[in-house]
């Protein structure tokens, strides 16, 4: 009994201090200073870490140090605007070359021109 009972004070102090190092990072896109750009990019993104009320929501526990956990969560934070900064450019579809056209061009003539051998022929 006694034991037990240890063994669940110990697990008790070892969720407490897992929670104490925990750190949660929370953003709110609307009353943010960032341009209008970056907000309606952030709340168009499909992210499991933007709410649907629209605040950035980043927990990070990775390590037993507050600090570098918060290090950790800016730099996810940071990566995360950037991540929607990026426009991608738009493709331009390329054009067939003259030769590849000349070359599709004679191979219908020459699958034409063997079809035509092989239909019948009424005047023999």
């Amino acid at each position: 009994m006694n034991g037990s009972l240890f063994a669940q004070a110990a697990l008790a102090v070892k969720t407490l201090i897992k929670y104490q190092q925990r750190l949660q990072l929370s953003f709110d896109i609307a009353t943010s200073s960032l341009p209008e750009f970056y907000q309606q990019k952030l709340l168009a993104k499909a992210d499991h870490r933007i709410t649907k009320s629209g605040k950035i929501i980043i927990k990070c526990q990775q390590s037993r140090s507050q600090d570098f956990n918060r290090q950790t969560a800016l730099e996810q934070f940071i990566e995360l605007v950037k991540s929607v900064g990026i426009v991608q450019k738009k493709r331009i579809p390329t054009k067939a070359t003259k030769g590849s056209q000349t070359r599709r061009i004679e191979a219908k003539k020459q699958r034409g021109a063997t079809k035509a051998m092989r239909q019948n022929k009424t005047g023999y």
